[in-house]
């Protein structure tokens, strides 16, 4: 079997922008609680 070096990037390609995503999302997340969280502990 011989890999399609150009199929093998896009995956990567994909995969990379995905885990962006989440990351991004998770820390936006985490962000808006530690937000909500401290507004709650102060007021």
């Amino acid at each position: 079997m011989i890999a399609d070096p150009v199929a093998e990037v896009t995956i990567k390609l994909g995969t990379k922008k995905t885990l962006e995503i989440i990351i991004y999302e998770k820390c936006t997340i985490i962000w808006e609680l530690c937000s909500w969280v401290g507004c709650e502990l102060w007021s």
